[in-house]
């Protein structure tokens, strides 16, 4: 891909652990209202234990398991596990298997209570059930299932959870079957819908480098044009962002330093205009937004 990686599982996995506690309220409102948000969430990439399974063509999964406190002062896990495919398939994927081997493992090493679910973006749908039987003996495992593809369209877009938005877009990916153009319209729709639910900047800034990931053209011609708009959106700050290196960079410095740069020559030339007509120190201050000390410093090179 471009200047990121587009990479769907990366790009999961980041709005996941930006909007946690959105995703939270928003697929489990239940745990939501039991924990105790006032205390940090952590992320337990390291603990995951390593299970190699052969990957099935066109499927890839990416887990997340964090720790919070309940509000009786227990600690708890969640296991998200997300399936990603690129491409519909027609085989079910035997997830149900690999959700109770984790969720056993996780228990063993861990020693926690845990909430596992289900996270499907792609065509598959999962019953959420794990079922075996062996001579009278029986285990059955049921875990919470978010099928993104099954979700209402219209409640998506008019949530206020800022998840919901991220939802949104993995539906509008399937539909786009890998169209550009298609993608291309659907970024310009998330985006107007980003400015208009008005965020924090945190979460503005999660949600805007998810967009801009998941969507990405892989056509050069539609990437540039991309890129300009993606640009023209951060860098005249149309959405209140948090101003990250990697975004900052994307904001051509010199470019931008330049604009600023002859934004302050003209005020300077305003002030200095302003003080050789008498004007007040404070009322130029006022007038032309710059600071006493650089007002006070023209006057004494006059």
């Amino acid at each position: 891909g471009g200047r990121m990686t587009a990479n769907a599982d990366i790009l999961w996995k980041m709005i996941v652990q930006g909007l946690f506690e959105d995703l939270v309220l928003f697929a489990l409102p239940e745990l939501h209202a039991a924990v105790n948000w006032d205390k940090e969430v952590k992320f337990l990439d390291q603990e995951m234990p390593k299970i190699k399974e052969p990957r099935k063509r066109g499927i890839r999964y990416v887990d997340v398991l964090a720790s919070f406190y309940l509000k009786e002062g227990e600690e708890s896990l969640i296991l998200l596990h997300l399936e990603i495919q690129d491409d519909p398939i027609d085989t079910p994927i035997k997830l149900s298997k690999h959700m109770f081997q984790y969720y056993i493992r996780i228990r063993d090493k861990l020693e926690k209570d845990i909430t596992s679910m289900a996270f499907l973006i792609g065509e598959a749908n999962d019953s959420g059930i794990h079922h075996e039987e062996n001579f009278g003996t029986k285990i059955t495992y049921e875990y919470n299932v978010l099928h993104i593809k099954g979700l209402d369209a219209q409640k998506l877009e008019q949530s206020s959870n800022p998840f919901a938005l991220a939802a949104l877009a993995g539906q509008k990916v399937i539909e786009a079957k890998g169209n550009d153009l298609q993608k291309l319209n659907f970024a310009r729709e998330l985006f107007r819908l980003l400015k208009a639910h008005g965020y924090s900047p945190q979460k503005t800034t999660a949600l805007f480098l998810f967009l801009e990931g998941i969507f990405e053209p892989k056509s050069k011609e539609l990437l540039k044009e991309y890129t300009k708009e993606v640009d023209q959106m951060i860098c005249n700050q149309e959405l209140p962002m948090v101003m990250t290196p990697t975004i900052r960079r994307w904001c051509k410095e010199a470019e931008m330093e330049g604009e600023l740069k002859g934004k302050l020559e003209g005020k300077l030339e305003t002030a200095r205009n302003m003080l050789s007509r008498g004007m007040g120190i404070l009322l130029i201050s006022d007038l032309t937004g710059l600071s006493i000390e650089e007002i006070t410093a023209l006057e004494e090179k006059e």
